[in-house]
């Protein structure tokens, strides 16, 4: 039996639906224990609303991040209050009472936003004035009836991690995860502001900071309008599947933020609570933010994925080689990521062409064997060993199988030339005599090399090269050329033609592991026929 045949994943599908179906506590340990530290979430009803056992009716996300944290080491309290902002928060006490119970050691996560901006009779004393800054304006309060100073939403904030830090405990601001509003297909960024002025309170204040806004807003996008209605139950209170995903946004915020022992209390069954797919890959697959008009295949590609089943991470940073990807320690940090089963698309070439040691240095030798050639880099000034291609590929393939994850490597995207008998033009035969080619207008190798070293160390291979070449000789120049940036372009696609190869790659994904993988995939993703198996190497 092919061991390929099995899908990567199989493994963990039992373990993540088990998990799925354990009771979830809502409160932990009482606070008399004094063994451990605490986590204090601080908030409104986003953070906690209507203990909601339904799926429908509205539930903050500290009912869904208090199991997520290991009970035995940290007591976690979810002191979200409705209808509070910044401001109210504090003024009505609620503040007062966690500072009250604080001690050095313990952890406050502040989320603040949703009822910054509102004026409401039913709530009053919530609106706090807009910015980050020191702005005053003197009022009235509605609920003590009281000349009142008003400040800005970052000033309060800046409030409570100085009176956090003051307890020795460690403060972390956050920014209000997105409404269920969308612009062009994408969920509406930013919160009018709020999220920009979290971050400012946070630099401002000195303390760590979580933007929920964009890590709860990349999840919703990878679902969709569609699927993310019943992720809420207004425009901005989730349901149970909604708070899930907010906390789970926490959860991944908190793994990135450096030297903060708070991670360490994860609970084991929400480290990690998905299974992970990676994308390794130049700018042809990365996402661009200098040039607009260009975007890499992995961009739409999340689309493709349920969030709440899989989580799928494009790696893939323009600009890079498969040298320059290992050297600049980019391999390094996605391998310390990973665990058993996950699955990791590996794809490089368009820039190992280039010289071994100008301005950049990022090319490698043109060839797949074990050959060298030592360089005192231009760029970082060190004495280097350059490889060839191959052996950079080869590592990359023994780095992740190291950690028990499943590397599967893919053939290059192509290029917008045509031959002149009208076809696109494709990777060349093996065994091309590289001495009399042009390597920046001959078709590329990398994509034959790629295969064989796949096949060398049995390593499953997506001919994705060949899949859009095939396309495209169906839809000919005209229809091709409005997929690439600019006609001076013909590498990188625009977000038309990233859209075409994310769906190429799917259907080559699909082909390779089979009708299991389906339930990873959203609405969207269901929908995607898989690839003739021609185009698949096991």
């Amino acid at each position: 039996m092919n061991r390929f045949a099995v899908h990567p994943l199989a493994l963990i599908l039992t373990a993540v639906a088990s998990a799925q179906s354990i009771p979830t506590p809502l409160h932990s340990t009482p606070l008399a224990s004094t063994q451990h530290p605490a986590l204090f979430l601080v908030g409104d009803s986003i953070m906690k609303t209507g203990a909601g056992d339904g799926e429908r009716g509205p539930r903050g996300m500290g009912y869904e991040l208090v199991p997520m944290f290991d009970a035995t080491k940290i007591h976690v309290y979810n002191e979200g209050l409705g209808g509070r902002s910044s401001r109210g928060y504090r003024e009505e006490g609620a503040w007062a009472s966690v500072l009250e119970r604080l001690r050095p050691g313990d952890y406050v996560l502040i989320m603040f936003g949703h009822n910054d901006a509102a004026n409401s009779q039913n709530y009053p004393n919530r609106k706090t004035l807009p910015g980050a800054g020191d702005e005053t304006r003197e009022t009235e309060s509605s609920v003590t009836h009281k000349a009142e100073t008003l400040h800005t939403y970052g000033w309060y904030l800046r409030q409570y991690a100085q009176d956090a830090k003051a307890k020795g405990a460690t403060p972390i601001l956050c920014s209000p995860v997105p409404r269920n509003t969308w612009i062009e297909g994408r969920i509406a960024r930013g919160f009018d502001g709020y999220a920009a002025w979290a971050a400012d309170a946070a630099r401002m204040a000195g303390a760590r900071f979580l933007d929920l806004n964009t890590l709860a807003a990349n999840r919703y996008d990878a679902l969709g309008s569609e699927t993310a209605a019943s992720y809420f139950n207004d425009v901005q209170h989730t349901t149970k599947t909604g708070a899930r995903l907010n906390a789970e946004a926490v959860i991944e915020g908190l793994k990135t933020l450096r030297n903060l022992p708070l991670a360490k209390f994860i609970a084991a069954a929400d480290q990690p609570a998905l299974p992970a797919l990676y994308v390794l890959g130049d700018s042809t697959a990365a996402e661009q933010t200098r040039v607009p008009t260009i975007q890499g295949w992995a961009v739409p590609f999340l689309s493709y994925f349920d969030p709440s089943k899989i989580r799928v991470v494009n790696a893939a940073r323009g600009g890079r080689s498969s040298r320059t990807f290992i050297t600049e320690g980019l391999l390094d940090s996605v391998v310390a990521k990973l665990h058993a089963g996950d699955i990791v698309l590996i794809q490089f070439g368009h820039n190992d062409v280039f010289p071994l040691n100008d301005n950049v240095a990022r090319g490698s030798l043109h060839s797949i064997g074990e050959e060298t050639e030592e360089i005192d880099n231009k760029v970082t000034g060190k004495h280097e060993v350059v490889h060839t291609y191959g052996w950079y590929l080869r590592k990359f393939v023994n780095d992740v199988r190291s950690k028990g994850a499943r590397p599967i490597i893919l053939t290059l995207t192509i290029r917008d030339r045509w031959g002149k008998d009208g076809k696109i033009e494709r990777l060349p035969e093996p065994g091309l005599d590289l001495s009399n080619t042009n390597r920046f207008t001959a078709p590329s190798i990398y994509s034959v090399w790629a295969a064989e070293v796949a096949r060398s160390m049995t390593v499953p291979l997506i001919d994705v090269h060949n899949m859009i070449a095939d396309r495209y000789d169906r839809e000919g120049p005209d229809v091709v050329s409005t997929y690439f940036n600019s006609p001076r372009d013909p590498t990188h696609r625009n977000p038309l033609g990233a859209e075409v190869d994310a769906a190429i790659t799917l259907a080559g994904l699909k082909a390779l592991l089979g009708p299991a993988f389906n339930v990873f995939l959203s609405d969207r993703g269901k929908v995607v026929e898989a690839a003739d198996t021609k185009y698949i190497v096991r």
